[in-house]
């Protein structure tokens, strides 16, 4: 199983939207009967127990870090902050 996510300006977004819209709509055979089996098995549920916990990990690890800077610039967290960081 595979997670992920994609952050950029809409007109992008909207065209990688429509890309994966296409790919999902034709799952091949091969890829359905692997996730029925492990779905079957019980293994999905141990893998998003485990993405799960990654990503709350990842999650507090970021917020910790955004805490810190906040601390040593002494500079609220809004999103208008994060834009202008994530855009440097």
């Amino acid at each position: 199983m595979r997670l992920g996510w994609a952050v950029g300006p809409a007109e992008i977004s909207a065209q990688l939207v429509s890309a994966k819209q296409l790919t999902d709509q034709c799952a091949g055979a091969l890829g359905q009967r692997l996730f029925e089996e492990s779905s079957r098995r019980g293994w999905i549920e141990e893998q998003l127990a485990q993405s799960r916990a990654l990503y709350r990990r990842k999650s507090e690890r970021m917020l910790d870090a955004l805490d810190r800077y906040s601390l040593a610039s002494r500079r609220a967290i809004t999103l208008p902050l994060l834009r202008e960081l994530l855009n440097a």
